[in-house]
């Protein structure tokens, strides 16, 4: 395999990272689906409770400008903000 420059992975991850937040977008206008994966591999299982909360604040600041934020409910578990915290997590490695 030819090595990929740190610069053409950067566009990689970006291109990632559009694709999650289009994702996001469209699986907000339906139904939004709950976890299905394994429990272990869960958003719950592997972040604390302030990092789920921040993800949701987050979240919530570019949907709905905070005013949907509940700092006693996090929303991880559904894929749409499972898709924009990925999206966002990525793009702050870019920017790294």
């Amino acid at each position: 395999m030819k090595e990929l420059s740190k610069e053409t992975q950067q566009k990689i991850l970006q291109v990632a990272a559009n694709i999650l937040r289009m994702h996001g977008e469209v699986v907000g206008n339906r139904v939004c689906q709950d976890w299905s994966g394994e429990e272990s591999d869960s958003p719950e299982s592997l972040l604390t409770e302030n990092e789920l909360s921040d993800i949701s604040y987050n979240y919530e600041l570019v949907n709905s400008n905070g005013y949907d934020y509940d700092p006693g409910y996090h929303w991880m578990h559904d894929e749409m903000i499972a898709s924009f915290a990925i999206a966002q997590a990525i793009e702050s490695m870019i920017e790294d």
